[in-house]
C-alpha cells in the first residue's frame, strides 16, 4: 500500500516503510513503521567508527555498509536504512544487497537470533536447514517446495520468543536465491526472477509462504563430507547449542550487550526446546534427492 509515495511492507515481524518500491516484498497495512527505507546522502566512511570489517564499519547510533558498484547503505538507530546507489548499479542490485547483509544488521539490531538458515513449515513446526555459504540450504528447501511444502524464509532465520518463552521463526522474505546449476538440476522454474549481478543466482519468488510465525521444532546443520553417502546425527544438548551458535549469520555485526545477551537467551531457548541433527552429505555430486528423502524420512518419525 502506499501514501504520498511512501510504500508499507511487512517481513520478519516488522513493519517497513520505504520511500523505495520493493516489489519483492508483503504489502503491509499502513501503520506506524518500525523501520524506514529511503534514498540520501551516504558517507564514504564514519567519522569515528568503533568497529569495522572489509566493506562496514559502526559507530554510535550508526552502521555503513558499503558493496562496491551498487550502493552505500546506512542504518541510522536502527530504525532508518539510508540508501545511496552508486553510478551504474540497477535498482534490482540494490534491494538484492539491502534484503541481505542490511536487513541482517537490522534484524540484530532488532534482537532477534538471527541464523544462516532457511526456514520449512512442517506439520509439527518451523524447521531450520543451517549451514555456511554453499552448504546448500536453498537448494534443500527448493526441493521441499517442489514436494508441496511451504517457507517462511530463504538464507536469514528471524527467531524472537512467544509470550510462553518458546522460539518462533518469523515470516521473511517471500523468494528464494537459487544458484545456476540448482536451478538447472532441479528444472526450478524461474519465470518472474530475476539474475543478481556478480553472482550466478537467481531471485525467485515463492507463492507457497507461510505468513505467521512457527514455534520452532528442529534444524538440520549441512555439512559437505568426502565420502558418498548421507549421515545424520542427532545432537544433545551442549552439541545443539554450539551447531547452532555456528551458524550465526553475520555475526561480526552484534556490537552491543543487549544484542548479545538476547541472542543468548534465545539460543538457550531454541537449542533446549528444538531437535538439532547434523547432516553429511557428499560433497560431489550433491545428491539433493536423496537428502531431500532421508531428512523427510527423519520428519516423519
Amino acid at each position: 500500500m502506499t501514501s504520498a509515495n511512501r510504500y508499507t511492507y511487512t517481513a520478519y515481524g516488522l513493519r517497513f516503510e520505504s520511500a523505495i518500491p520493493l516489489p519483492e516484498l508483503r504489502p503491509a497495512a499502513p501503520g506506524e513503521p518500525d523501520v524506514t527505507i529511503g534514498y540520501g546522502e551516504v558517507p564514504q566512511s564514519l567519522p569515528l567508527p568503533s568497529a569495522s570489517g572489509v566493506a562496514w564499519q559502526s559507530g554510535p547510533g550508526q552502521m555503513l555498509l558499503s558493496v562496491v558498484d551498487v550502493a552505500r547503505y546506512l542504518v541510522v538507530e536502527n530504525r532508518e536504512i539510508r540508501v545511496q546507489p552508486l553510478p551504474g548499479s540497477t535498482a534490482a542490485d540494490v534491494r538484492a544487497f539491502l534484503f541481505g547483509s542490511v536487513l541482517g544488521a537490522v534484524l540484530h539490531a532488532q534482537r532477534m537470533l538471527v541464523l544462516h538458515a532457511s526456514v520449512l513449515h512442517t506439520e509439527r513446526g518451523a524447521v531450520l536447514f543451517m549451514g555456511r555459504s554453499g552448504a546448500g540450504k536453498s537448494t534443500l528447501l527448493a526441493a521441499f517446495l517442489q514436494r508441496g511444502y511451504r517457507m517462511l524464509a530463504d538464507d536469514k532465520a528471524g527467531i524472537t520468543l512467544n509470550a510462553d518463552g518458546v522460539p518462533q521463526a518469523l515470516p521473511g522474505l517471500p523468494f528464494i536465491r537459487l544458484a545456476a546449476d540448482a536451478v538447472a538440476a532441479l528444472q526450478y522454474p524461474v519465470h518472474d526472477s530475476h539474475r543478481r549481478r556478480g553472482l550466478d543466482k537467481y531471485v525467485i519468488p515463492v507463492e507457497q509462504f507461510h505468513t505467521t510465525p512457527l514455534v520452532v521444532r528442529g534444524a538440520y546443520s549441512l555439512n559437505a563430507h568426502n565420502g558418498t553417502d548421507i549421515r545424520l546425527e542427532r545432537l544433545h544438548t551442549l552439541d545443539r547449542f554450539q551447531a547452532l551458535n555456528r551458524d550465526v549469520y553475520r555475526r561480526r555485526f552484534m556490537h552491543h550487550a543487549e544484542q548479545r545477551r538476547a541472542h543468548f537467551r534465545i539460543l538457550g531457548a531454541v537449542s533446549n526446546h528444538a531437535s538439532v541433527a547434523r547432516v553429511l552429505r557428499p560433497g560431489h555430486p550433491y545428491v539433493i534427492d536423496q537428502l531431500r528423502e532421508c531428512i523427510e524420512e527423519d520428519l516423519a518419525r
